[in-house]
């Protein structure tokens, strides 16, 4: 919660990640940071010649101030349909998986749906009658 933007700018440019669970000092998920939500807050000017010192002040703040709060968690043993649902209602693209003390088990994206939907085995298709 108190990790500064500077941090996570280290993890969003390391690492593959769209989202980032937003923990708090016992584990337990109190928001999620999107690179989206980075990359609104930074100035244009950043690492510019017009940068100014406000510009790089905001590096130093805590991702407390800048994450989605109150985000939906999902528990391992909800369906994937109400995931689904629950990702489409909230208008998130990935919902954090919690424990049944809200410390982070995993991350359920909207892609990870897609991809389970995808692979599913299809029923064959049935011929008409003709």
């Amino acid at each position: 919660m108190d990790a500064s933007l500077a941090q996570v700018r280290t993890l969003f440019d390391t690492h593959p990640f769209y989202h980032l669970p937003v923990l708090d000092g016992a584990g337990c998920v109190v928001g999620l940071m999107s690179r989206t939500d980075y990359l609104a807050n930074l100035s244009p000017f950043l690492n510019t010649p017009a940068e100014r010192s406000l510009d790089r002040d905001i590096m130093l703040r805590p991702v407390h101030q800048f994450m989605s709060r109150q985000v939906p968690l999902l528990r391992p043993e909800q369906p994937l349909l109400e995931a689904a649902q629950v990702i489409l209602a909230h208008h998130f693209s990935c919902l954090p998986v919690v424990d049944s003390e809200q410390r982070l088990l995993g991350v359920l994206s909207w892609k990870d749906l897609l991809r389970f939907g995808l692979n599913r085995p299809r029923a064959p298709a049935k011929a008409e009658a003709g």
